[in-house]
């Protein structure tokens, strides 16, 4: 349905909030949040390959969920101030070739954009992983 408007700031410097739902993943050793990533990437790519999409929008949004979750890694590396993984496929196999899929060629021009754009935001972090 239609979204309500709330013009107040709901949260500032969420992962931090203390008592906030994400308080505790500071807390969390890289091993946990390692099991986590590949828990959420297994679940969110099993819904992609049920979404009625042509081949070409299945491989858009199987990028997109790598992007989401290449960017949520490299987020919780910075509050664990450590190393979760040492390449991309540690957290799905699927996540080997981290390069633009042909089909994203056949999304909605503004999603191709701002997936292009959320991957050359990532990459010089996974070309850093590489090293």
């Amino acid at each position: 349905g239609p979204a309500l408007h709330v013009p107040e700031i709901l949260y500032k410097r969420w992962e931090r909030r203390t008592g906030g739902l994400t308080a505790g993943w500071a807390k969390l050793t890289p091993p946990e949040i390692k099991s986590g990533l590949r828990a959420v990437a297994r679940t969110e790519l099993a819904v992609a390959d049920h979404v009625p999409a042509s081949e070409a929008e299945r491989q858009a949004l199987r990028f997109c969920i790598f992007l989401a979750l290449m960017r949520h890694t490299r987020f919780m590396a910075k509050i664990v101030r450590g190393t979760i993984i040492d390449k991309p496929e540690d957290v799905h196999e699927a996540f080997a070739d981290t390069r633009p899929p042909p089909g994203l060629d056949a999304v909605d021009p503004q999603i191709r954009q701002w997936a292009l754009a959320a991957h050359a935001r990532i990459d010089p972090w996974l070309a850093s992983l590489r090293r």
